[in-house]
């Protein structure tokens, strides 16, 4: 007769339980020493968990990557660096102001230009300049500005350069290490390929950025926007087939404001007055874009990053707008603050130390219909954004820390606890009048008190790059599209960074 070992195990238990508690009627007793078969009905599934954890060892070292602890960063023997090389994370916060991308003013008159380039960008003042990639240049890109139901053209080109090799020529490898078992690599190895894909924005598909039109240096894409959608804040970033992650690391995205083409017309009370109406009557002292990221350091200013693919890759400090743990200088009153949340993986919960209250305006596809929500906290998932108010009266003088509280998985190190700090004046000067002010001169919207939606279109069917799927491997046309340009690198213009509307002239078409 067979006996499952198992039962015989739940059942010795069970008689733990009943036969031999040590507390027996209120008084102690030591429990009855076990014969040789209790012992051997715990050896059995001993024996199986052992095999188990053998089992698990050989996989791991296979396939390292597939047995990743999910809630942490890889194994640092997959960084081919050692531990000691991991910044230690007494980083000084505060130390280095708040940067903001400059804005460029996307109009229908012309195209702008947008170059992917190679670079140094110091992310500390006590760290070493780190290797990244930008848009025109710098981390994060230049903050792009657009009127709703005004259709741009926007060319984004690719040349990135080897900066470390002499004559600096345009690069053939990607910059991080690319698992090429990805799709997309597989078929293009470690290509520096990217495609710029608007994030929220409603586009034909030939203008989508699709994964599949990534393109290589020295190439570049024309992609037409309509704007026909309600204001909101969007963004932009990288799209490249089994490198998205990779890119977007590296620094390649950026803002996308939409902003209104009327005022709105509030007649409503107060008390029920709609997000855009409250937005149109509070006199702001800022307006301010803040992205919120996670990386990975080495004391030598590099990034980690696994060279296999994994589940899960979380930072060990958190970034604002391209610096660690910074500081912005602002009046007392109302500030608009909007926040984008662009790691790859990382979500966080964004609060002010003491609670500083905040009105809710906006989420991610534009202001919302009823009026402003209270808030304290906000949790942001990758992708995500929040646009909100906050009154810094109260602060007058004094600075006030906005930290992250998101419990784990994903709140791993303390070094993702601090966001950055807000440094507020005594005195307040006039309001600011720039240009991603919300309504400004506009002229007003209908007589319902409401702002204009914008009339939503189809601007084109699905056309062009599709790809076939043959064995794995995926062969791009050639061909451009209507929208679609690919450039030589000579023409590019070296100024973009600057002016952001130089246009291409010549064309060459090559493999994406």
């Amino acid at each position: 007769m067979s006996i499952n070992p198992f039962a015989r195990a739940r059942r010795s238990f069970n008689n733990d339980e009943e036969e031999n508690d040590p507390f027996v009627n209120g008084t102690f007793a030591p429990p009855a020493p076990r014969g040789a078969s209790s012992v051997t009905s715990y050896f059995v599934p001993l024996a199986f968990f052992l095999a188990f954890l053998a089992y698990a060892r050989f996989i791991q070292f296979v396939d390292p990557h597939l047995s990743t602890p999910a809630h942490s960063l890889p194994p640092f023997s997959q960084y081919n660096v050692s531990n000691a090389e991991l910044t230690a994370f007494l980083l000084e916060p505060y130390v280095d102001e708040l940067p903001q991308p400059p804005a460029i003013r996307l109009t229908s008159s012309q195209p702008t230009q947008i170059t992917a380039r190679e670079f140094t960008h110091q992310f500390h003042r006590d760290l070493p300049p780190t290797t990244v990639w930008g848009y025109n240049g710098m981390l994060p890109g230049p903050t792009l500005v657009a009127r709703v139901g005004e259709t741009v053209d926007v060319v984004w080109a690719n040349d990135l350069r080897d900066t470390a090799a002499a004559a600096a020529p345009l690069r053939t490898t990607h910059l991080l290490a690319v698992d090429q078992c990805l799709h997309g690599p597989s078929f293009w190895g470690a290509a520096p390929r990217i495609v710029t894909h608007l994030h929220g924005g409603l586009t034909a598909s030939s203008s989508d950025g699709h994964p599949t039109q990534a393109y290589l240096p020295g190439q570049a894409l024309t992609f037409t926007y309509p704007n026909t959608q309600e204001a909101a804040t969007l963004w932009y970033h990288d799209h490249a087939l089994g490198i998205t992650r990779l890119n977007v690391y590296l620094g390649l995205a950026g803002f996308y404001l939409l902003e209104p083409s009327c005022r709105p017309q509030c007649d409503a009370a107060p008390a029920r007055a709609s997000a855009a109406c409250v937005l149109a009557d509070t006199p702001l002292h800022g307006d301010w874009g803040v992205v919120v990221q996670d990386r990975a350091f080495t004391t030598t200013g590099h990034f980690h990053y696994p060279a296999k693919w994994v589940s899960m890759v979380i930072g060990n400090t958190l970034v604002v707008n391209g610096k660690i743990a910074p500081r912005a200088s602002v009046q007392p009153g109302w500030q608009r603050l909007r926040f984008l949340n662009g790691a790859n993986q990382l979500v966080v919960r964004l609060e002010f130390e003491h609670s500083l209250p905040m009105l809710l305006i906006g989420t991610d596809q534009g202001l919302l219909s009823g009026p402003p929500i209270p808030v304290t906290s906000l949790l942001l998932a990758p992708g995500e954004r929040a646009d909100v108010l906050v009154d810094f009266s109260a602060a007058a003088g004094k600075a006030v820390a906005m930290i992250n509280t998101q419990p784990p998985p994903h709140h791993t190190s303390l070094a993702l606890r601090t966001v950055m700090r807000f440094d507020v004046a005594l005195a307040t000067d006039s309001p600011i009048s720039t240009l991603i002010s919300a309504y400004g001169d506009l002229p007003l919207c209908n007589k319902n008190g409401s702002a204009r939606r914008a009339s939503v279109k189809r601007v084109g069917r699905a056309r062009g790059r599709r790809g076939n799927e043959r064995g794995g491997n995926e062969t791009i046309s050639t061909t451009p599209t209507t929208r679609e340009t690919l450039v030589t690198t000579e023409t590019i213009s070296k100024d973009s960074s600057t002016s952001g509307t130089t246009t291409t002239s010549s064309t060459s078409t090559g493999t994406s």
